[in-house]
């Protein structure tokens, strides 16, 4: 008895330091010292002849990162995130974002906060659709930059944050629609710049590059006409 209390608390203590460690570690950087129409380019690996997976544009903010910058010969490089893109970019073109990344580390603590048990059932149980007889809430988000959608599945009303200087709103469900065949779901909420055009896919191992959670969804969806989203979906109780 003595030696699995032991190792419980091991374990917890581990967890609590490795993600101390992990929250230190993630940071938020934008483009600098890039000529206004220039790019800065995002490498396959820390070498200037590496292959260029993007051009960065100069003006580019939420550059994520989660790992040590290294030393390579007289150029330094961080290997970040940004727009879905993976790669490496030298630190000579880039400046910590100390606001956005207390954004980050905020969004960070709330996702990984323990989920409910509507939201635990129905991922353990795999199910296809989205419907339970318990009042239930569909929780997504993405990031670069960070945003947030919850629809609430009874009351038929979406709450949209956007973490770009404008309030958050509300908008009616005007249309929500299952696929089973093929386990995708279609949401279309609001008019005009409150409108919100979203498809949801059931994957089962969608991720938000952030965080060790694994989502049950993955969301496509298009925001003010012009704002178009990735991110993840989870199903919680409603409060």
């Amino acid at each position: 008895m003595k030696n699995i209390t032991f190792t419980m608390l091991s374990l917890l203590i581990s967890l609590v330091f490795s993600t101390y460690s992990y929250a230190a570690q993630l940071k938020v950087y934008k483009v600098n010292n890039i000529h206004q129409g220039g790019s800065l380019y995002m490498r396959s690996s820390p070498n200037h002849k590496a292959k260029v997976i993007v051009a960065i544009p100069h003006n580019a903010q939420w550059l994520e990162s989660k790992d040590p910058s290294i030393q390579r010969g007289p150029s330094k490089w961080q290997k970040v995130i940004w727009n879905g893109n993976y790669g490496w970019v030298n630190t000579r073109y880039l400046s910590y974002d100390a606001k956005n990344t207390k954004i980050a580390l905020t969004q960070r603590k709330r996702r990984t906060q323990p989920v409910s048990t509507l939201s635990q059932q129905n991922t353990m149980r795999g199910r296809s659709r989205i419907v339970n007889k318990q009042p239930a809430t569909l929780q997504c988000g993405g990031h670069t930059p960070f945003w947030n959608i919850k629809v609430n599945l009874s009351a038929k009303r979406m709450k949209v944050t956007l973490n770009d200087g404008t309030a958050p709103y509300y908008t009616p469900v005007a249309y929500k629609k299952w696929h089973s065949s093929i386990n995708k779901m279609v949401i279309h909420s609001g008019r005009g710049r409150n409108a919100v055009r979203a498809i949801l896919y059931k994957t089962n191992n969608c991720t938000d590059g952030i965080t060790s959670i694994i989502y049950p969804y993955k969301i496509t969806a298009n925001i003010d006409a012009n704002k178009n989203m990735n991110g993840c979906c989870r199903i919680v109780a409603t409060r």
